[in-house]
């Protein structure tokens, strides 16, 4: 099998744009690898920090559904806002 030096670049439709050296083709390759493990870290964070934000979020909105539904159950002036007797009287 003949080895290639250059690689051919097409666009989308087959178009011919140019060539590019394997050589070349190769360090864009190590240097992609090199720079995601380098932000492999930075990415963890970010992802747990969504995840963090996304929980939260949840959390208060159901914790605001149920107040919300809590309030209108409640007939009586004051119901639901901690105003008047204690229940657990």
């Amino acid at each position: 099998m003949e080895e290639l030096h250059t690689l051919p670049v097409v666009d989308d439709a087959g178009h011919y744009l140019g060539a590019i050296r394997y050589r070349t083709l190769r360090r864009l390759e190590v240097e992609s690898v090199s720079e995601s493990k380098r932000k492999h870290p930075l990415t963890v964070v970010a992802g747990l920090a969504n995840i963090y934000a996304l929980g939260v979020h949840s959390l208060l909105s159901a914790a605001i559904g149920v107040l919300v539904h809590n309030g209108r159950k409640g007939a009586e002036p004051g119901a639901g806002r901690g105003v008047g007797r204690p229940r657990w009287r």
